[in-house]
């Protein structure tokens, strides 16, 4: 990249530019070409899996809600930081454009430069995904489907601590593990879900099990048992 910077003037500065343009969005388009093919994956997995969830290994659920889980946050980040990359990215490269490239005869701004526009790469394609499974609707319920949560999530803001999903009538219940009986609140899952879209991840909660937050970590357990 350092060669098309040589001249130090407005064309190279535009080339560079333009490469690095370039590599972000074929970073992206191979992502999204492989995020296919593991979605077909995932889908004809998903045919093979017996039909009884609740026989589904806790330890194991255990493991899959935590590791999608931390997926959605890192890519809820990346969405929201994303809009701060691209104006730094803006900047520099008008900085670049005002100065003829000259800002990058300094080893230590390409060396920044150059590493820069790698993470924003990440950084697009980690939103990308965000928006793309957002518009998605992942759940068995539908978007307007009662849902039980309390004061706590609604009106203070506070964490998610626990989601259960009920074997008697197959609803969802987002408590913030402070509520008591007079603070429950009944809104439609998609209003939970617009309020904290990281949250998806409890579609592969089981009927008759619950997501119990402890620290950083999801525990699973059956309903039953609370």
């Amino acid at each position: 990249m350092d060669f098309f910077l040589r001249d130090h003037n407005l064309n190279s500065a535009i080339i560079y530019l333009l490469l690095s343009l370039g590599f972000i969005l074929f970073t992206l388009g191979i992502s999204v070409l492989l995020g296919k093919v593991a979605d077909k994956k995932d889908k004809a997995t998903e045919k093979k899996d017996v039909d009884n969830k609740n026989e589904v290994d806790a330890e194991w659920l255990c493991f899959v809600v935590n590791f999608i889980w931390k997926r959605n946050l890192r890519q809820y980040r990346a969405y929201k930081i994303l809009p701060y990359l691209i104006a730094l990215y803006v900047l520099m490269n008008a900085v670049s454009f005002i100065s003829t490239g000259r800002i990058f005869s300094n080893p230590f701004i390409r060396c920044f430069y150059g590493l820069y526009w790698m993470v924003l790469a990440m950084f697009v394609l980690d939103t990308y995904y965000f928006v793309k499974e957002k518009k998605e609707w992942p759940f068995k319920q539908d978007r307007q489907s009662l849902t039980f949560t309390d004061k706590f999530v609604l009106e203070n803001k506070s964490k998610i601590q626990m989601v259960v999903n009920s074997k008697d009538d197959a609803s969802l219940s987002f408590l913030s593990g402070k509520q008591t009986v007079e603070d429950g609140r009944i809104v439609a899952l998609e209003e939970i879900i617009k309020k904290a879209p990281v949250y998806s991840v409890m579609h592969v909660l089981p009927e008759g099990f619950a997501a119990i937050k402890k620290g950083k970590k999801w525990y699973i357990e059956k309903e039953s048992d609370l």
